[in-house]
């Protein structure tokens, strides 16, 4: 993990899957489905404002667990963007 402009924590997306219990897969997934937004690429790696992306992965978490898929999850996470 780095720190970033303003001091803001960064985190790749293998460090969020080691952090958060969650497959690399399932960050790349989430990332592709717009639910998790990247802040910096480097060469090939992004990263992730680690405190934003924990807030989204514990709301996805609950969701999924509450019994939502992902697609549901999507439309309801945009329309409160």
């Amino acid at each position: 993990m780095e720190t970033g402009k303003a001091e803001r924590k960064l985190a790749s997306a293998r460090d969020m899957a080691k952090e958060f219990d969650v497959s690399y897969a399932a960050i790349n997934n989430y990332t592709d489905m717009g639910l998790l937004d990247v802040v910096l690429r480097k060469n090939r790696t992004r990263f992730y404002d680690f405190e934003k992306a924990k807030e989204r992965l514990a709301l996805i978490s609950k969701l999924v667990n509450e019994g939502y898929t992902l697609r549901v999850i999507v439309k309801l996470l945009r329309k409160d963007a």
